[in-house]
């Protein structure tokens, strides 16, 4: 149920602490609410290291609020996902399930 898909993976250095199945930057650290993000963490990474992030593909990401299946997804402001509404600035992909508040929820990345 949460598998992820793995199209594409690239690494970029973490200019902070970076948790697991988290939208990362472009600058390298967790992602702010609706913050452009380069793609979602595969792992915990410490500052000064490479961190691998899907940037393509299927992510799983925990969700801030409820979610459901086709919305707009964005980062959340803890690095999850939430819904981006209407016209958001910085989508992440679409909610390819529905989940509440604290649960897990797939992504399909870039859409």
């Amino acid at each position: 149920m949460y598998a992820e898909i793995d199209l594409l993976n690239l690494p970029i250095t973490a200019t902070a602490s970076v948790p697991a199945q988290t939208c990362v930057t472009f600058d390298g650290d967790p992602a702010a609410e609706d913050e452009p993000v380069f793609g979602v963490s595969q792992f915990s990474q410490i500052t000064g290291r490479e961190v691998t992030c899907k940037v393509l593909g299927v992510a799983v990401l925990k969700a801030t609020g409820a979610i459901t299946k086709g919305a707009r997804v964005i980062s959340s402001a803890t690095g999850g996902a939430k819904t981006g509404g209407a016209t958001p600035a910085n989508p992440i992909g679409r909610a390819l399930t529905t989940a509440a508040d604290g649960e897990f929820v797939r992504v399909l990345l870039g859409r």
